[in-house]
């Protein structure tokens, strides 16, 4: 897998985030949307990327996201720039946008604000980062250096760990959340035996795939908060198949099979359910009981893999989560070792993550 970086756009990519980060959003750098597409066989095809992606997670556990083109070049059309926003805006749901550029015209901002996009320029953006506060803020997690040398470790990883990596790259945003829940277990299930908990390069694997796991699981405690006892465990279950839709087709098609055969192949052990339902619908009802406290996880848990697990030395985990929630810290906990008990990892890996503060 080779990983493309806009070298030239790398610092305002990061100064983005720093920025979507004092908004109070997750924030993912250089993210990709791609498909697949077929003729004698299949291959991945990419649509589009998006430089910056803000996932802000609202403590009814509601998502909202931000989208952000950055360009340091001069020989970029804003208003182009701001019309192709306006469509990745529109596939992610997105409320807000952002286009950065060195230098933006007025004719350019005023038809951003018409689209719910600010376009900003560079000397603009210095001002917006000194009246949030971040201007001096320097940390790991922001470090473009960090996250260029992390790349290069991602590359010489062998191809089924960069298999992992690649699907949370190229297709996790192009998926439903119930389907990144079940192919992240998956794929980790795979390799759980190759991850291990000293090396560095597999961490970071891991912590990343935590990251976008924890969204998908809060996308599904979200979308199942009114339910309670026996319903939620229902409610939890249909949700992984995709809806009531996708549960019906599920056991229909079991019930074919079955007829095909001539046994009912659920008394051989064939599931219509995930065999982690149970503890996942622990998982969700713990969050959903502290629902504001675990709207913060993946951001503990990018700061934490920059700021602890890759850099412990020059980290500073408190710079970036200034008066860190032990309710949050515990409920990221928990998310990670369901998915390490589930996928097979060694609990080593979370070695840092469950010491810290203990």
């Amino acid at each position: 897998m080779t990983i493309r970086t806009a070298v030239n756009d790398i610092d305002l990519k990061f100064r983005t985030k720093r920025l979507f980060w004092r908004m109070g959003a997750y924030a993912r750098v250089e993210v990709d949307l791609a498909g697949v597409s077929f003729k004698d066989s299949f291959k991945r095809v990419q649509f589009t990327d998006v430089d910056v992606l803000g996932v802000r997670i609202d403590k009814d556990l509601t998502v909202d996201y931000y989208i952000a083109d950055c360009k340091a070049g001069k020989n970029v059309s804003a208003v182009e720039r701001i019309y192709w926003l306006r469509g990745v805006m529109a596939f992610f749901g997105a409320t807000q946008g952002y286009l950065l550029k060195t230098a933006v015209a007025q004719n350019a901002k005023e038809l951003g604000a018409q689209l719910g996009i600010r376009a900003v320029s560079e000397p603009e953006l210095g001002a917006m980062e000194t009246s949030m506060g971040i201007n001096n803020l320097k940390a790991r997690s922001f470090d473009p250096d960090l996250y260029l040398s992390v790349q290069k470790r991602i590359q010489n990883l062998p191809s089924d760990l960069q298999d992992i990596y690649t699907y949370m790259r190229y297709r996790y945003w192009m998926e439903r959340s119930h389907t990144n829940i079940v192919t992240l277990i998956a794929m980790l299930n795979r390799v759980g035996d190759k991850l291990e908990p000293g090396a560095i390069e597999h961490k970071l694997l891991f912590y990343e795939a935590l990251a976008l796991f924890s969204l998908a699981i809060l996308h599904a405690t979200g979308a199942t908060f009114t339910e309670s006892g026996g319903d939620l465990m229902s409610a939890v279950s249909v949700y992984l198949a995709g809806g009531a839709r996708g549960y019906e087709h599920r056991a229909k098609l079991l019930n074919r099979i079955s007829g095909l055969v001539g046994r009912n192949i659920l008394d051989e052990g064939v599931r219509l359910d995930a065999s982690y339902l149970p503890e996942l619908c622990d998982v969700i009802g713990m969050l959903r009981n502290k629902a504001s406290e675990a709207s913060e996880i993946p951001r503990y848990i990018d700061a934490f893999l920059y700021e602890v697990v890759l850099d412990r030395q020059r980290g500073n985990f408190t710079a970036v989560v200034p008066k860190p929630d032990p309710i949050t810290i515990k409920l990221a906990r928990d998310v990670g070792t369901f998915l390490v008990s589930q996928s097979g990892v060694d609990e080593g890996i979370l070695a840092e993550l469950l010491s810290y503060g203990a």
